[in-house]
């Protein structure tokens, strides 16, 4: 592996990258590495999503950090070697994330790079049991990798591995760019100031020197915290209204600001940008879906019978993910959730079911948008326009990772207008995205399936909203002892009404099951195709491919572009 070797790489972490198939860098680690391993510079780095940033950062601190160790054993006499290695080692890299799930894969991504080193990483978030977390930290990790909140906790509870902070060498800061955004991560600010307080003064003398005989004609030097700052939107240009105008923050602005937020100094610092000025990567392939608010979920559905590739779908809000999974439940697909809202443990679950299956389907807000590395998602889909450019960035950065192909489809509705021009004119110029191909003859089959769908999921969800809520003021008044008022709880009917009812939901869900039997076919169309072998079939949206092939999105859409370029 010689591009790896002449960047600096140690051979340990040369062999754990060759048994990932690693054989060269990408650019922003071919950029980022030297400069960080051999001159202790800091890094920010703007990169595209998929290109490899984690091992940007990753590679130099597991490197340095081993070498820190060797340091020290062969410093110290063979007893008090073994009792250094017994009692390990201070914290000496800390990495923050701004989501649970990019945590927990830039842990990942570490262990696997640092397999036949001696350094420990552990991951340190929220939603998960605090007592296994702290059990983590008591066999004292040199890398953490944590977000916020959850860390800011353990420090206010003072635990002690993460709390003795002041012999930190690394730092780095994932997603850099929405962790300093404001109203956002105020631990973050609060986790920053101890740090460099804790660096200042006499709290900052390296524990080398520390430890150097007082007779020492040499003076204790001050460890400098190396840092890291990475995202793959941090130098696109942002704009937002202020007292009704519209303005416009550009790169250069944006990297002062953080520079200042961070405590980095110019002089040392090293700005990496490989990103492109439209800050999605060449290999993705873009379209647009407009229609009406009320046929999103006929288009959504379109594609997904036609193109049953490994699909994430974004949605703006939790709601909005909990009626979509519904609905395609019913009409048996298999979505995924992903939301805030959901139990850690669950939203691990769903992503593991996710990558196990190569035609998984996952449903999410923007938890999901950023960092998260997924090998072979085939299509994004912006079921709503995201409101910031650089979501949109990093929702499309799910897909087309590692440079193999991708597409992201955006469905714009009236009401998505402005964020889709928005976006438009900060990424694209101005310029419109092409529309998405779609055999409008199916539509009119795929509107009944959907119409009988959404009924269910109406009916379904009047009686669980009010058997929710009658629940939870009868727990209440039991927990408070206290008797309940007939007139507070929700009418559900008597045995009558509550038997129609169930009679009607089967009859539609009858029906329902009875057309999803039938395969979909064009409108007027009536008979079967005849494939290239001689077998007919019917023209069904998933079976109108000859020979079972499965038709590809991101041909459909390069085909359409050419067609219209005749």
């Amino acid at each position: 592996m010689p591009e790896w070797e002449g960047l600096g790489v140690a051979p340990d972490i040369l062999r754990a990258l060759g048994d990932q198939g690693f054989s060269k860098p990408t650019p922003i680690q071919s950029l980022s590495i030297p400069p960080a391993l051999l001159y202790h510079r800091d890094i920010i780095g703007a990169a595209e999503t998929g290109s490899g940033k984690t091992l940007a950062f990753g590679i130099p601190i597991i490197q340095h950090i081993e070498a820190y160790k060797k340091r020290k054993a062969e410093q110290s006499p063979s007893d008090k070697e073994s009792d250094l290695e017994s009692q390990g080692y201070p914290l000496l890299a800390l990495i923050m994330a701004p989501t649970r799930e990019l945590a927990l894969q830039v842990k990942d991504h570490l262990v696997k790079a640092a397999k036949y080193t001696s350094v420990k990483v552990a991951a340190i978030v929220g939603g998960m049991a605090a007592p296994k977390q702290q059990r983590l930290l008591k066999q004292r990790p040199e890398i953490v990798v944590a977000t916020p909140g959850r860390l800011w906790e353990l420090i206010s509870q003072q635990e002690e591995h993460v709390s003795n902070i002041q012999l930190l060498r690394y730092l780095v800061i994932d997603e850099a760019d929405r962790m300093v955004e404001q109203g956002h991560y105020e631990e973050l600010s609060s986790i920053l100031e101890l740090i460099h307080l804790k660096k200042s003064g006499n709290m900052e003398v390296d524990q080398e020197d520390a430890e150097r005989p007082s007779n020492s004609s040499k003076t204790p030097e001050k460890a400098r915290l190396q840092k890291f700052i990475f995202s793959a939107t941090l130098t696109l240009p942002k704009s937002f209204k202020k007292r009704g105008r519209e303005k416009t923050v550009s790169k250069g602005e944006l990297l002062a600001s953080l520079m200042d937020k961070i405590h980095l100094e110019r002089k040392r610092s090293k700005v990496i940008d490989v990103t492109s000025s439209r800050g999605t990567v060449e290999t993705l392939t873009e379209a647009k879906i407009t229609c009406t608010k009320e046929d999103k979920d006929v288009y959504l559905y379109y594609f997904l019978l036609k193109y049953p590739g490994r699909t994430l779908v974004f949605a703006n809000t939790i709601d909005c993910v909990r009626r979509l999974t519904s609905i395609l439940r019913l009409v048996q697909l298999n979505p995924l959730p992903l939301h805030a809202s959901m139990q850690q443990r669950q939203r691990l679950k769903n992503l593991d079911r996710f990558k196990a299956s190569n035609t998984g389907l996952l449903l999410a807000t923007d938890v999901a948008a950023r960092g998260l590395d997924i090998a072979n998602i085939e299509h994004v889909i912006h079921y709503q326009v995201p409101k910031d450019p650089e979501v949109y960035v990093h929702r499309s950065g799910r897909t087309a990772r590692a440079s193999h192909e991708g597409l992201s489809v955006v469905l714009v509705g009236p009401e998505d207008l402005a964020h889709y021009r928005k976006t438009m004119k900060t990424l694209n110029n101005g310029e419109d995205l092409g529309s998405f191909p779609v055999d409008v003859s199916y539509l009119p089959g795929i509107r009944n399936r959907l119409s009988i769908a959404r009924q269910i999921d109406k009916e379904e969800l009047k009686v669980s909203k009010k058997k929710s809520s009658n629940s939870w003021i009868l727990n209440s008044a039991k927990a408070m002892d206290i008797e309940v008022d007939e007139d507070l709880l929700e009418d559900l009917g008597d045995s009558h009404d509550q038997k129609v009812q169930r009679t009607k939901l089967a009859h539609l869900k009858a029906s329902l099951n009875k057309q999803l039997k039938s395969p979909l076919v064009p409108l007027g169309f009536s008979g079967k195709y005849p494939t290239k072998t001689g077998k007919l079939v019917m023209p069904g949206i998933q079976g109108q491919c000859p020979d079972d092939e499965s038709p590809r999105a991101v041909t459909d859409v390069t085909r359409n572009k050419k067609r219209k370029k005749r």
